[in-house]
Formats: C-alpha cells, sequence, structure tokens
C-alpha cells in the first residue's frame, strides 16, 4: 500500500499542471464542429470566448472537414470522366463552398487573436473551386441545373440576395436619416441671429453628406467587403491632401470663422 501511494502521489500533483498544460496548448476535442452545417453568424458567436490554442483546434478540425469533402469531389469528378454514376457534383460543390465559408470565420476569429493563418489561408485558397466550375455549356440543362442549384443554395445566390437586399435598405435608411438630420441642423443654426445663410447651408450639406458617407461604409461591411483598409486609406489620403493644401484650409477655416462671427 505505501508503494503505491509513492507512485500515486507524484501522479496526482502532477494533474493540474497537465490540466492546466492542455488548456494552454488547446489540446482536446473541437467544440463547434459537432454541427458543421451551423450557421456562419451563429459560429461566429460561438468562436467568440475561445482562446487563440482552442481556436487552433477548431481551425484544424473545419480544414478536415473541408478536406473530406475536397476529397469526396475528387473521386466524384473521376468517376464522371469515367462515364460512372457518381455523387452528385454540384450538391458536393455547394457543401465545400459552405465549409470555406466556415473556415473563413475560424481563421478570421484566429487572426483577431493574434494566430498564424498563411498556411491555412494557402490550402483554403488552393482548394476553392473557380467562378465557373461545373458549369458544362455544351449541356444547356446541367447548366441550367447548376445555375438554379446555386441560386438556391444558402451560401451562394440566396446569401448574395441577402446581402445586396440589406445594403440597399442599409443605404437608403443612411439616405432618409441624413436628410432628416440635415433638416434638424438647419432648424437648429436658424436660430442664430447672426449666422448667415451660407453657413446655415454648409453645416446642413456637410451633416448630410457625412451621415450618408457612414452609411456607405456600413453598407459595404455588409456585403462582405473588409471596410477596415478602405477606412485607413481616407485616413492617409486625408493626411497627404491636409498636408498638401494646409494653405487653403487655412483660408478655409478663416472663411468659415468669419460667417461665424461675422467681425
Amino acid at each position: 500500500m505505501k508503494g503505491r501511494a509513492l507512485i500515486l502521489t507524484p501522479i496526482l500533483l502532477l494533474l493540474p499542471w497537465l490540466a492546466s498544460a492542455a488548456a494552454e496548448t488547446g489540446e482536446g476535442p473541437a467544440v463547434t464542429t459537432a454541427e458543421p452545417t451551423v450557421s456562419v453568424e451563429n459560429l461566429k458567436l460561438l468562436l467568440k470566448p475561445l482562446r487563440k490554442a482552442e481556436l487552433v483546434v477548431e481551425a484544424e478540425a473545419w480544414l478536415d472537414l473541408l478536406e473530406a469533402k475536397v476529397g469526396a469531389i475528387s473521386r466524384a469528378e473521376i468517376s464522371a470522366k469515367k462515364g460512372e454514376a457518381g455523387a452528385d457534383l454540384a450538391k458536393l460543390r455547394a457543401e465545400r463552398d459552405g465549409l470555406i465559408a466556415r473556415v473563413a470565420a475560424v481563421l478570421a476569429a484566429l487572426k483577431e487573436k493574434g494566430g498564424d493563418t498563411a498556411e491555412y489561408e494557402t490550402y483554403v485558397e488552393a482548394v476553392s473551386g473557380a467562378p465557373m466550375e461545373g458549369l458544362d455549356v455544351k449541356n444547356p440543362s446541367k447548366l441550367l441545373t447548376t445555375v438554379v442549384r446555386w441560386l438556391k443554395s444558402p451560401e451562394g445566390g440566396l446569401l448574395w440576395l441577402k446581402n445586396i437586399v440589406s445594403f440597399l435598405v442599409i443605404l437608403l435608411s443612411f439616405r432618409v436619416l441624413a436628410n432628416v438630420l440635415g433638416k434638424v441642423v438647419r432648424k437648429a443654426v436658424s436660430r442664430w441671429k447672426n449666422a448667415s445663410e451660407l453657413l446655415k447651408d454648409f453645416f446642413a450639406n456637410t451633416v448630410r453628406k457625412v451621415t450618408f458617407f457612414i452609411g456607405l461604409i456600413v453598407s459595404l461591411s455588409v456585403l462582405g467587403i473588409d471596410v477596415g483598409p478602405f477606412v485607413a486609406a481616407i485616413g492617409a489620403v486625408g493626411f497627404i491632401i491636409g498636408f498638401a493644401l494646409q494653405g487653403t484650409l487655412s483660408n478655409f477655416a478663416s472663411g468659415i470663422m468669419i460667417l461665424l462671427y461675422r467681425p
């Protein structure tokens, strides 16, 4: 009994350390691949609390699913070339595209938390299908079937339709909001007794354009466009223009002050 106690004591002492080490390395089963058809929005919510090491495990698990799907597509393509009946290629490709969208969400979360995703992104790019993949222009019936299936796919036409509708709704909403805010500012400025009409129009037009520009940025993000580099480029261009035209901008600011204070 004493010998067993001597053996078990070091093991029991090491258990907390082994548990913490496993947590730090992210070892363990993936938690987000239990439902491979989970929506991208829900997947992002599931990924949010995970740490970098855990996200690496999730990325590997999703890439395993993608690899298996790409392998199934390859086998189906070989069967099709031989004239043998095989799996539905269009369906397999739609499923692959759905997995790629989910892998992209996992990689975005991993990159946001400091992970290196270059190797994963290279693989995803290599196995992604070409835009015209699977379209047999010599066979109108197959072409129509493929196009219709893509249009009905949640990761294809339906997703783009949803994004375009959201883009237009947000853009129109901000356009209406810009006009409303412009009128509110115009009415507020009109109470200034010494303010000129030019100054009132300037403030109202500035509010309208700034509000609409913000709406445009938000609308582009809904389409899936990364607006971060775009906003950074605007800031850089604004700095360059401001530095190059500092004399002109100084005169412009002086004009605004004259309109405002009417010395």
